[in-house]
């Protein structure tokens, strides 16, 4: 059981980007361009990130490293007004073609 518990601790380490976002394990198009800062912005993964979090603070396997880079992650995709905002798909009302919209997430905000 510890080695299971180990091979997962280690994956989900593993699955963090530098700047601090969780998601390099996420099965994606291989057309897609690679996943950076600038594409977190656009559309963070808040919500997995955190769960990667928490599953890794749960079992005690959290390092400062970890810590630092998620909290600066989600410091810097932080609005001035203190909300995360995520991308959205919206019909354009000219043309009807499908356009990105930035939309405040209510369910993150920073209090």
């Amino acid at each position: 059981m510890d080695e299971i518990l180990t091979f997962i601790q280690m994956w989900l380490s593993q699955d963090q980007y530098e700047y601090g976002e969780f998601g390099k394990h996420e099965i994606v198009n291989p057309t897609d361009l690679p996943r950076t800062f600038e594409v977190s912005l656009m559309k963070p993964n808040i919500f997995s990130s955190l769960y990667a979090y928490y599953a890794l603070a749960s079992t005690g396997a959290v390092t400062e490293k970890t810590e630092t880079a998620l909290n600066g992650w989600l410091s810097n995709i932080r609005s001035e007004d203190g909300y995360w905002t995520s991308a959205s798909g919206v019909l354009l009302p000219f043309d009807k073609s499908i356009g990105w919209a930035r939309n405040k997430n209510l369910r993150r905000r920073n209090v």
